[in-house]
């Protein structure tokens, strides 16, 4: 993707959709499977590994293809949510009924998406920039959440005493462990 932070770490402005996911196979060569994507968040896959998630954090967008596990292979690419009302996609996980877990810049939130991009409830967090989650735990049933003071203001502070700070909540189901590389 377009880089997007200045010299100082400021916000530069991404005037493109530059961005790309990219496959690494087991002899550790490259291919682009998905262009045109402005900034690449919440890359998660079904229980099945049928469907892949590719959210388009500054699009508001979470979509799915459908993925082949044996050749690493994506196509019908789909919006599985375009949800503008619960600030940015960012990192998301997947957990063992298949329902997606995506954090959400700006929205002081995770939403936990059914398979069919439907909202099934959302978990409040303390902090406006939710950036990702992981389940950990004995049970996998322990969200951990990180959140980011990147771009806070004093005013923000002062609401949001707890930005930067890593959260955690137990999940009504089990969450999957994150996939292994093969190479």
């Amino acid at each position: 993707m377009m880089n997007n932070l200045g010299s100082d770490g400021e916000d530069l402005p991404i005037t493109r959709s530059s961005g790309g996911l990219w496959c690494v196979e087991k002899d550790l060569s490259s291919r682009k499977v998905i262009s045109e994507i402005t900034i690449t968040n919440g890359v998660v896959w079904s229980p099945d590994s049928q469907t892949l998630y590719v959210a388009d954090s500054a699009p508001q967008i979470i979509h799915a293809y459908d993925f082949d596990l044996a050749s690493g292979g994506v196509s019908n690419r789909r919006v599985f949510s375009a949800i503008t009302d619960l600030g940015y996609p960012d990192g998301a996980a997947v957990d063992s009924e298949g329902f997606l877990w995506s954090c959400r810049w700006e929205g002081q939130c995770v939403a936990r998406f059914a398979p069919d991009g439907g909202i099934d409830r959302i978990v409040p967090i303390p902090a406006p920039r939710v950036t990702s989650l992981a389940f950990g735990g004995a049970d996998f049933r322990t969200v951990y959440v990180t959140t980011a003071r990147h771009g806070h203001t004093p005013e923000e502070d002062k609401r949001f005493p707890q930005q930067g700070s890593l959260f955690a909540f137990e999940a009504p189901v089990a969450g999957l462990p994150r996939p292994q590389f093969a190479g």
